[in-house]
């Protein structure tokens, strides 16, 4: 975590509405959470730093523990791609290919069974 001095300070609104009137509460944030990992971003999740958007199966046990509470579960992001990058080559490796036509039928299965 790091101070966030170059900016001003950010505001998170939220808003909502009770017959026909709007309110918006906000939170100011004064500081930015930088990370670099996965584990280290899910435990800045789980010391409160705020909120976090990893893949499901990664913290599942986390959620059914109750050490984390899924949010915003009706607005789920957009799917990400993920790529298997090989070298170009008419001559490529049939355990390359392989790999490859594994991880696309893994994937395809996860995703059909949501869990991913």
């Amino acid at each position: 975590m790091r101070q966030n001095t170059s900016r001003p300070v950010r505001r998170i609104s939220i808003a909502s509405g009770h017959r026909g009137r709007s309110t918006t509460p906000a939170v100011a944030l004064a500081f930015d959470v930088v990370v670099r990992g996965a584990k280290i971003y899910t435990a800045a999740g789980l010391a409160g730093l705020g909120l976090i958007q990893v893949p499901r199966c990664r913290v599942e046990h986390r959620i059914r523990s109750g050490e984390l509470v899924p949010v915003l579960e009706h607005q789920p992001p957009a799917p990400m791609p993920i790529h298997v990058l090989y070298p170009a080559s008419r001559n490529l490796a049939p355990r390359v290919r392989t790999l490859g036509d594994w991880l696309a039928r893994l994937f395809e299965t996860a995703q059909a069974a949501g869990r991913i």
